[in-house]
């Protein structure tokens, strides 16, 4: 999806990343999913609580503005992006948020 959404001309840009929360992937395995994927992961540290603080789970999407502020939320569980329905709803959701800043 970010190739995608790197081709629409928006206000400021959108950029995709994600959290591995501590208790998941650890050690080498979190090494090699992070180094895999094109877009930028945090490695979520013991004591750093990204989750716990945003009450997060497994396949949620928190969307911020570009100051870091809640703007939206899904659950991709319910909002699978192999659904073309759904990707474009999400596409749609932070092409709008890009270009309202």
């Amino acid at each position: 999806m970010q190739s995608e959404l790197n081709s629409v001309s928006t206000v400021v840009s959108i950029q995709i990343g994600g959290i591995n929360r501590s208790t998941q992937l650890r050690g080498a395995a979190a090494e090699g999913f992070c180094a895999a994927t094109t877009l930028p992961y945090l490695q979520e540290g013991a004591t750093d609580n990204v989750y716990s603080s945003w009450n997060a789970a497994k396949d949620d999407l928190y969307i911020v503005d570009k100051d870091g502020n809640f703007a939206g939320y899904y659950d991709l569980a319910q909002y699978d992006l192999d659904t073309p329905a759904n990707r474009t709803l999400i596409k749609d959701a932070l092409i709008e948020l890009a270009n309202a800043q």
